[in-house]
């Protein structure tokens, strides 16, 4: 789930990952207090997921997410 909500929160603020590399979390951390903490233990996360992301559970995020770091780390 964490790599689908990163992948909502990088489309909705596309410079959270520069943030992110040059130390400043706040932008990533305000848009998941608002998303996530602030309503998350009202819902299921099916539900949670549905609300933040606009689709169900997927996959394909955290394939993403580790294609793109083993990529990088092996040279692939």
């Amino acid at each position: 789930l964490a790599a689908q909500f990163y992948s909502q929160a990088v489309a909705e603020l596309p410079g959270i990952p520069a943030q992110i590399e040059g130390g400043e979390y706040s932008p990533l951390l305000d848009w998941m207090r608002d998303k996530i903490y602030k309503t998350g233990g009202k819902y299921t996360p099916a539900e949670l997921v549905e609300r933040v992301t606009g689709g169900p559970i997927r996959t394909a995020p955290f394939l993403d997410y580790i294609q793109a770091k083993y990529t990088e780390i092996y040279d692939l």
